[in-house]
């Protein structure tokens, strides 16, 4: 065998060695650029469920602060009507009278221990 023909030989096998090479480079940066890409879409998706279990967290919490001052601004308001409608009765029941005065406030005492039983 000639020496350009061992050459030629060497040339052509480092060509296929190169090209082998860059082919399993280029397979193996195409792999590592895949998997990236995958890692951020999970990340991704994974911040999205905690957002919306966070915005969920957030809806609840406030539709339950809503409600107990929706309860309590019934409470106080029954409690304003009660208050009205006592001083009314004691007005027109007592009238100056102090029998009927500590009869009449005995019996408030029991009434609004019994209502804030049941509003308890």
């Amino acid at each position: 065998m000639s020496t350009q023909a061992l050459l030629d030989k060497i040339g052509t096998a480092s060509k296929e060695s190169v090209s082998t090479i860059e082919s399993e480079a280029k397979a193996q940066v195409k792999a590592i650029n895949d998997s990236v890409t995958a890692e951020v879409a999970k990340i991704a998706s994974d911040a999205i469920v905690a957002s919306e279990k966070a915005a969920a967290a957030v809806e609840r919490a406030t539709l339950a602060k809503a409600r107990q001052s929706g309860k309590l601004l019934v409470q106080t308001e029954k409690r304003a009507a009660f208050d009205d409608i006592m001083a009314a009765a004691e007005k027109a029941i007592v009238n100056g009278d102090a029998e009927k005065a500590q009869k009449w406030a005995d019996k408030r005492a029991d009434l609004e221990m019994h209502l804030s039983k049941q509003l308890g």
